[in-house]
C-alpha cells in the first residue's frame, strides 16, 4: 500500500488477514452447507494492531526501511486542505474513508469459523516479508 498520511484518529486495532487466506475461507464457506447461513466472523492470525501501528511497526520497517514513519493529521486540517483547487478527491473520497474507519470495529468471535473452515496461517509480519521478496 501506498500510505501517505492517516486522518484522524484510529483508534480500532485490526486482525490484519491475508487476502489469500480470506479468499480460502469464502471460497471454502461457499462449498460447505454446514456453513450456509452461518454468520461466520474472520480474522488474521497474530494480534491485533492498529493502521498506524500496523504500518510503522510492521509495513514500514519490513518492506520500506528508507521511509519514515506514516504521518497522522487531524480531519479539520485535511479538511482545510482539501478546499484547495486539485484536492477534491481529499475531500469526497479521503476522509469519509478515514472517518468511517474511526467508527467501526471488529466483531464477533472467529473460533466457529476457524474450525469450520481452517484458520488463516498468513500474520501481518509474514505478508510483508513475502512482499518484500517478491
Amino acid at each position: 500500500p501506498k500510505w501517505e498520511y492517516i486522518i484522524g484518529d484510529q483508534p480500532t486495532k485490526w486482525h490484519w488477514i491475508a487476502a489469500i487466506d480470506y479468499a480460502a475461507m469464502v471460497s471454502k464457506a461457499f462449498a460447505m452447507p454446514t456453513a450456509a447461513n452461518k454468520i461466520l466472523f474472520i480474522c488474521g492470525p497474530g494480534p491485533a494492531k492498529t493502521l498506524k501501528e500496523a504500518l510503522d511497526n510492521v509495513y514500514i520497517p519490513t518492506c520500506e526501511p528508507d521511509r519514515k514513519s506514516i504521518p497522522e493529521f487531524s480531519v479539520w486540517y485535511m479538511t482545510l486542505l482539501s478546499w484547495i483547487p486539485g484536492n477534491d478527491k481529499i475531500r469526497n473520497k479521503i476522509i469519509p474513508k478515514f472517518h468511517w474507519l474511526s467508527k467501526i470495529s471488529e466483531l464477533g468471535d472467529p473460533k466457529e469459523a476457524n474450525k469450520l473452515l481452517g484458520s488463516p496461517k498468513i500474520s501481518l509480519e509474514q505478508w510483508c516479508y513475502e512482499k518484500k521478496m517478491a
